[in-house]
């Protein structure tokens, strides 16, 4: 049998035998070897390495009850140390009635678009006594929230047979880098278009666009954004109406609403709340007679 660490009491970090302990109560051992101590009487959480390098882990060494930083945490004569599976560590803090933990941080924080991709890093190692080790590895951070925040709106409304082969859209708060892929469609049928790309400013228009084989009615936008990690955001839409016969709201009269012939000319007449509207060349409709002699 050999000592590891430790000699007289008292509370020294040293190497070894050069190191103090003050009733220690209880230990667990890490998958690395390093030993956790519960140091009664110094009130303290002591780590042992594997090179038998001894320095206080937690609490300042002045009974109390202190939650917070492992530096300025107080216990009182703690007896029992235990460790789970993430070594987080458990401490029976035995007159403070309580159970402690103490959890260790092993990643790396903050926001993943500023920290993702490569990340060289060297530890240094010393064992007290002038020796010293480097050790570099590489850390590798994985993007793994997905494009959020961003909105798009069509540029023209309404869209009308003079501007539907010239649409366009904009983006806002667009992530730089990720792709695009872009869907509209319209209430009145016809055939959808849809289209690709990669977003180069936040606030990018896409565009002209052709859009004369929707049918008249709604258009809907809808895009989403998918992030050089593969990441799918969440589809944002924009939706205006399409057509050459909008009533006073915005919305789409078919071209077949026509009213009776007030002015005798032989057409029927435009609503007049209608803000735009163009009468078909030719349109004569039967209903149109059948209203006007309903009339007369």
């Amino acid at each position: 049998m050999t000592t590891l660490a430790g000699s007289t009491p008292g509370d020294i970090d040293a190497i070894g035998a050069a190191a103090k302990f003050h009733f220690p109560s209880g230990l667990a051992i890490d998958p690395f070897n390093d030993i956790y101590v519960a140091d009664r009487l110094n009130h303290k959480i002591r780590k042992v390495t594997s090179s038998r390098v001894v320095t206080s882990f937690a609490g300042t060494g002045n009974p109390g009850y202190v939650d917070g930083d492992v530096g300025s945490s107080q216990f009182k004569f703690p007896g029992g140390v235990t460790l789970d599976g993430d070594f987080n560590i458990y401490v029976a803090d035995v007159s403070n009635h309580k159970i402690r933990l103490i959890t260790q941080k092993n990643e790396l924080q903050g926001s993943a678009i500023g920290q993702a991709g490569d990340h060289n890093v060297t530890l240094n190692a010393n064992d007290g006594a002038g020796g010293s080790t480097d050790q570099s590895f590489t850390i590798t951070v994985a993007d793994v929230t997905p494009p959020s925040g961003f909105s798009v709106v069509i540029n023209q409304k309404p869209i009308t047979s003079e501007n539907e082969s010239s649409i366009s859209f904009t983006f806002t708060n667009a992530e730089v880098g990720a792709a695009y892929s872009y869907n509209f469609n319209s209430t009145g049928g016809g055939t959808d278009i849809i289209g690709t790309g990669t977003i180069a400013t936040a606030s990018e228009m896409i565009g002209p666009l052709d859009l004369s084989s929707l049918g008249d009615g709604s258009v809907t936008l809808s895009v989403s954004l998918e992030d050089t990690q593969g990441n799918m955001g969440l589809p944002t839409t924009d939706i205006v109406p399409k057509g050459d016969c909008l009533d006073g709201t915005g919305g789409v009269l078919p071209a077949s609403v026509w009213y009776a012939d007030n002015d005798g000319d032989g057409f029927g007449d435009v609503n007049t709340s209608m803000s735009s509207c163009s009468q078909p060349n030719g349109f004569v409709p039967d209903r149109l007679i059948v209203m006007i002699l309903t009339l007369k």
